[in-house]
């Protein structure tokens, strides 16, 4: 089962402002403002990545080549809505299926779509048969929990100090992946099929 996801709206803000990033570096200048932003941001995909949690609502699409038997396992928490699932029909036109026919728990980690009913038949040969448009991440930079901060700031300050790629000092990497481990969430990579 071929699995892609696509941003559809992207997160309106970071997980942490330049001015709480600069307050943690200690930086009280602004010539760095804009290289201090992107290093929150590379944080925090890095985060996401290693957490499979997005840490700010962004909405997305998930295309698969057809109904997965047992249901559709969302690849990102915390899931806070799906708006709907589509489908291209036996002719490849493309419908929407009912809302009666599935189910959901947002607070399951990770959210599976569960069937009430069959699965509609799909038109062969799509990559994109399906798609899940559903809406994952925290409300707010306050409702992220904070050991999920602690690490983007870690790894931000990595990033400040030592300006080069592969830097020898890998231990405030190892202390970002220790306070993320018990948020990750995990995925079977079969649960799609």
């Amino acid at each position: 089962m071929i699995q892609s996801t696509n941003i559809t709206s992207a997160a309106a803000t970071a997980s942490l402002s330049t001015v709480n990033a600069k307050a943690h570096l200690k930086v009280e200048h602004s010539n760095d403002d804009t290289l201090i932003d992107g290093y929150v941001l590379a944080a925090e995909k890095e985060v996401e990545s290693y957490t499979n949690r997005i840490m700010i609502s962004t909405i997305f699409d998930l295309y698969l080549t057809d109904f997965p038997a047992n249901g559709i396992v969302l690849p990102f928490s915390p899931v806070s809505a799906i708006t709907s699932i589509k489908y291209y029909d036996t002719a490849n036109v493309q419908q929407t299926w009912a809302t009666a026919n599935y189910h959901y728990n947002i607070y399951e980690e990770p959210c599976v779509i569960r069937y009430t009913s069959s699965k509609p038949a799909v038109y062969s040969g799509r990559s994109n048969s399906v798609v899940v448009n559903f809406t994952a991440g925290y409300a707010n930079a306050a409702a992220i929990p904070a050991p999920l901060i602690q690490a983007i700031k870690l790894l931000l300050s990595d990033s400040y100090e030592n300006r080069v790629d592969g830097n020898e000092n890998g231990a405030k990497i190892r202390t970002s992946q220790m306070i993320m481990y018990p948020h990750r969430v995990f995925h079977n990579p079969l649960e799609n099929q």
